[in-house]
């Protein structure tokens, strides 16, 4: 590494510019030493020490199956777009590499289909992204710019964990999630974001399947932020604008079957309980403890008045999941949404959560988070048996 980062060293030759910087080889040394004996190594490095290069040369020079994880898109695609292109070259190493972001990321084939069948055509925006994805090779919505400023227009052509169809999907082999995915499997190293590293132990632990290569080594960029994340990561939350999602599906697939007047009655009667409990959401204009907030008689009559229409449509949607894989997959849906309120609206004490509402838009979202975060991060180390690599300028 030394040699490297060294006044002759490939660096200093390859990159304009480049100057050598003793505390930027002492770091990339750890970062080799870490990857070669499966350690974990904690580094603080000051803004300017040059991290970045740090971490990925060892990384590439290696034999490791690497992940990095940063801490945002940006980032992310700082790092596979200009800094691992300008490093394979100057280091003249074969390493193959992938990138992955969250599953909201990508275009979902399906949804798209729908949203335009549901338009009639009528949407020229639909008929717009349906010809780009045709011709986009990694499908990310990001690509579409102003198309995409409708937040409704963007969850209608996105999936999520919840209404995701997985492999039962039509269009599952021409996925743009599934494709990333086999990107990476295949990868040397693959640049992922702290959402993905986080959400692949989650899947794995309700038995999805993980997101992320089995690797030799996962190096956290960034990793000050890790913290804060694990809260909604670990924790539980259901919002209104899921309850009110999840009663607007239920109503499509219900229109075509045709044939099922009880579940179109059971999303309809989510509505109004839905819109109240978004208005005292948004009354709130903060954050507030659950048990407080389900102290206020009303408040408290509403939660109730919402738990009750979704057992109601928790029912339906399972008398008849079997009639299709959409009313599969809602059926699911709903029932992990109802215990998510369930647990999150659950009133007296705990000694294993803080629960509190927030507003959020013209809403709000239950939130269960647990005290000890320790506990979620050896999920996360023990999902990746690896070396681990966290740095940050304000690490301590």
């Amino acid at each position: 590494m030394r040699e490297l980062f060294g006044p002759d060293g490939l660096l200093a030759q390859g990159i304009p510019g480049f100057r050598p910087r003793e505390v930027q080889a002492r770091m990339a040394e750890e970062v080799r030493l870490a990857l070669e004996n499966s350690d974990l190594r904690l580094i603080e490095a000051g803004t300017g020490t040059g991290k970045t290069f740090a971490y990925l040369v060892p990384a590439l020079m290696g034999a490791a199956r690497v992940i990095v994880s940063t801490g945002t898109k940006n980032l992310q695609d700082q790092l596979f777009e200009r800094d691992l292109p300008r490093l394979l070259e100057v280091l003249r190493v074969p390493a193959r590499t992938a990138m992955l972001k969250g599953r909201s990321n990508y275009l979902c084939l399906y949804r798209m289909k729908r949203a335009g069948q549901a338009a009639g055509g009528a949407d020229t925006r639909l008929q717009d992204i349906e010809r780009w994805s045709r011709s986009s090779n990694r499908g990310e919505v990001s690509e579409l710019g102003y198309l995409i400023e409708d937040e409704r227009l963007k969850f209608s052509i996105t999936s999520t964990a919840d209404n995701c169809l997985g492999n039962k999907c039509p269009d599952f082999n021409e996925c743009f999630v599934v494709k990333s995915r086999r990107a990476a499997m295949g990868a040397d190293l693959v640049v992922a974001n702290h959402h993905v590293l986080l959400s692949d132990v989650l899947l794995k632990e309700e038995g999805f399947g993980e997101i992320l290569p089995g690797a030799d080594a996962v190096i956290v960029d960034e990793a000050h932020q890790l913290p804060e994340l694990a809260g909604q990561f670990f924790g539980t939350r259901v919002s209104s604008r899921q309850l009110r999602d999840l009663a607007d599906d239920a109503l499509k697939l219900a229109a075509e079957q045709g044939d099922v007047p009880a579940l179109h009655t059971a999303a309809m009667a989510m509505a109004n309980p839905v819109i109240r409990l978004e208005a005292a959401l948004a009354g709130l204009n903060g954050r507030m403890e659950c048990d407080q907030f389900l102290r206020n008689k009303e408040h408290s009559e509403i939660v109730e008045a919402v738990r009750t229409v979704l057992d109601e449509l928790v029912q339906e949607l399972d008398g008849c999941r079997d009639r299709s894989v959409a009313l599969e997959s809602l059926a699911g849906r709903a029932n992990h949404v109802y215990s998510r309120l369930a647990l999150c609206t659950l009133q007296g004490s705990d000694e294993d959560h803080v629960r509190w509402v927030e507003t959020q838009g013209r809403g709000g979202s239950f939130h269960a988070t647990p005290l000890d975060m320790g506990k979620g991060f050896a999920r996360v180390f023990s999902a990746h048996p690896a070396a681990w690599v966290l740095t940050s300028a304000t690490l301590s």
